[in-house]
C-alpha cells in the first residue's frame, strides 16, 4: 500500500510538474500573446503614424499646393492690377493724346485768329527754305527790271488751296490756285512803246493788250500799266528764283496786307522804276485795285 500510495504520488508529482510545465507554457503563450498584441499595437500604431505621415506629407502637400495657388492667387491679383493699371495708363495716354491734339488744334486756331506776330513779309525763297510758308496762302511779288533802263516788270501772285511746293534749282513749284496780275513800268524814252506788250521781246512782254491794262501816265511821261483782271491758274505755277537786282517777296496773308503792299509799290516804282514821288500813290492804288479783284478769298 505504501508503494501504491509512492506511485500515485509520483503520478501526482509528474502530473504537477506537466501543469507545472503547462502553466509555464500557458505563461510564455500569454506572455507571446502579449507581445504578438503589443506588437499588433505597435504595427497598428505604426500604421497609424504611417497613415498620419502621409495625411502630413498629403497636408504638406496640399499647404504647398494652396500656397502655391496663394501665390498664383497673388499673381493674378498681381497681374489683374497690373492690367487695370495698363488699361488706366492706355486710357491716360488716350486722353492725354486727345488733349495734345485738341491744344494743337486750339493753338492752330489760335494762331490763324492771332497773326500779330507773324512778319509782314519775307523772301520768297528763304520762307520755304526756314518752314515759314504761310498755310492759308498769300501774295507773291516779283521783279524783272531792265539793266540798261528803268523798264520794270512785277508780277503778283495770290495763291490760296495749297496741295504742295516744289524746290527746283532755280524755282518753287505750287500746286495751288493761284491769281495773278502784271504791272509794267515803260519809261518815256522807251523804243517800242507803239508794241502790244505781248508782241515786245521776251524779257519785256507781258501776255496782255493795251485794252487789257489800266494805264496810269506820270508827270514825266512813264507810265505804269496795271492788269484790268487777274490771269487766273488752277492747277500750278511757277515762281523763278530772283537774279541780281531782282527779287522774289512774300507777303503773309494778314488783315493789312493790302496796306502793307500798297506802301510797298509806293516805295519801288520810285526808287527801282523811276516814277516821280508824286504819282506812286495813284499807280499803288491802281495796282490795289487790280488786287481786289482777286476772288480767293471771297
Amino acid at each position: 500500500m505504501s508503494a501504491k500510495t509512492n506511485k500515485n504520488t509520483a503520478k501526482s508529482a509528474k502530473a504537477d510538474k506537466t501543469t507545472t510545465k503547462s502553466a509555464k507554457a500557458d505563461k510564455s503563450t500569454a506572455k507571446n500573446a502579449k507581445v504578438t498584441k503589443t506588437t499588433a499595437k505597435s504595427t497598428k500604431a505604426d500604421k497609424t503614424t504611417t497613415k498620419s505621415a502621409k495625411a502630413d506629407k498629403s497636408t504638406a502637400k496640399s499647404a504647398k499646393v494652396t500656397k502655391t495657388t496663394a501665390k498664383s492667387a497673388k499673381a493674378d491679383k498681381s497681374t489683374t492690377k497690373s492690367a487695370k493699371a495698363d488699361k488706366s495708363t492706355a486710357k491716360n495716354a488716350k486722353i492725354t493724346k486727345t488733349t495734345a491734339k485738341t491744344t494743337a488744334k486750339t493753338t492752330t486756331k489760335s494762331a490763324k485768329v492771332d497773326k500779330s506776330n507773324l512778319p509782314k513779309a519775307m523772301d520768297l525763297f528763304q520762307a520755304y527754305q526756314e518752314g515759314k510758308m504761310p498755310d492759308d496762302g498769300g501774295y507773291i511779288v516779283t521783279s524783272y527790271f531792265n539793266e540798261n533802263s528803268t523798264y520794270s516788270i512785277y508780277e503778283v501772285i495770290a495763291y490760296d488751296n495749297v496741295k504742295s511746293i516744289h524746290s527746283g534749282e532755280t524755282s518753287l513749284t505750287f500746286q495751288a490756285d493761284g491769281h495773278k496780275i502784271y504791272v509794267l513800268v515803260e519809261p518815256m524814252n522807251y523804243a517800242h512803246k507803239y508794241l502790244e506788250p505781248f508782241t515786245r521781246s521776251k524779257e519785256e512782254s507781258i501776255p496782255q493788250r493795251f485794252n487789257e491794262l489800266d494805264i496810269v501816265v506820270a508827270k514825266n511821261q512813264t507810265k505804269v500799266m496795271v492788269s484790268k483782271n487777274p490771269v487766273i491758274s488752277y492747277s500750278s505755277f511757277t515762281v523763278l528764283k530772283p537774279t541780281g537786282v531782282n527779287f522774289a517777296i512774300i507777303f503773309y496773308h494778314l488783315d493789312d496786307v493790302l496796306k502793307s503792299l500798297e506802301f510797298f509799290f509806293t516805295q519801288t516804282l520810285n526808287k527801282e522804276a523811276g516814277v516821280p514821288q508824286s504819282d506812286t500813290k495813284k499807280s499803288a492804288r491802281t495796282v490795289i485795285e487790280g488786287l481786289k479783284r482777286f476772288k480767293l478769298w471771297q
